[in-house]
């Protein structure tokens, strides 16, 4: 399983959120790019890198600190937030990413996940971001009377890398993951996922790599709290 410890950018800053409220941000580094080292000296092979303002705002806003983060980090970087364009897909991918995270684009237009999935095979991820089971967009700010499960199965034929599924209302908020429910959610999911909001403990990812279709966890306030120590982290996943 992967540990992707996760950069989340608003105004320039690392910060982390409450179930996804802007107006609830605090900020960790005010220089991501020494978060993004931080993790990668504690040996994170992965990071997952978001633009908050983009995903609110429907356009990457904080494009130059990502670009940055890609340059100066030797680790495997996925990107998402405001990414609603395959020429945005293909200036992240093109500049040193290894993955570009869909979620607000692949679920509102789906010829751009088609287009992307084509030119850029192997390399694009789509988020679910849910509260219960009902599907939000616009950086999850929009219901949008979806379900995960219809549009998992609808993502399983289309070709997509990965499948990341967050649960919204935990979020930051460091209770802990649902673990009947994912495990539930999950098997019955045609794709392997990746497991993001209320990792918080080594018991959390023992019950997620107790799960077979997750591959991966995305750590965020739990790492800069130092509820979760990265190597602890690293060495509970298997890595």
């Amino acid at each position: 399983m992967i540990i992707f410890p996760a950069v989340d950018l608003k105004g320039g800053q690392c910060v982390r959120l409450r179930q996804g409220e802007m107006t609830a941000a605090d900020v960790y580094e005010k220089d991501p790019v020494a978060a993004a080292r931080r993790w990668v000296d504690a040996g994170a092979e992965w990071l997952h890198v978001v633009d908050l303002d983009g995903a609110v705002g429907g356009a990457p806003a904080n494009r130059e600190a990502i670009e940055a983060i890609v340059r100066s980090v030797d680790a495997h970087i996925q990107i998402g937030g405001g990414i609603r364009t395959l020429e945005q897909v293909a200036r992240y991918l093109d500049g040193g990413a290894e993955r570009v995270v869909l979620s607000t684009a692949a679920l509102q237009q789906p010829e751009i996940l088609q287009r992307a999935i084509a030119r850029f095979p192997g390399r694009i991820v789509v988020s679910l971001d849910a509260r219960g089971t009902e599907l939000y967009v616009g950086g999850w700010t929009q219901p949008t009377g979806r379900r995960v499960d219809e549009a998992a199965r609808w993502l399983a034929g289309v070709g997509i890398a990965q499948l990341i599924l967050t649960d919204i209302q935990r979020d930051g908020m460091l209770g802990g993951v649902d673990r009947a429910h994912l495990r539930e959610l999950t098997d019955s999911l045609p794709l392997p996922v990746i497991i993001a909001g209320g990792v918080t403990s080594l018991d959390d990812l023992a019950a997620l790599r107790a799960c077979p279709r997750v591959n991966g966890a995305i750590i965020g306030k739990a790492l800069y709290t130092g509820a979760i120590d990265l190597k602890s982290a690293l060495q509970a996943a298997g890595a």
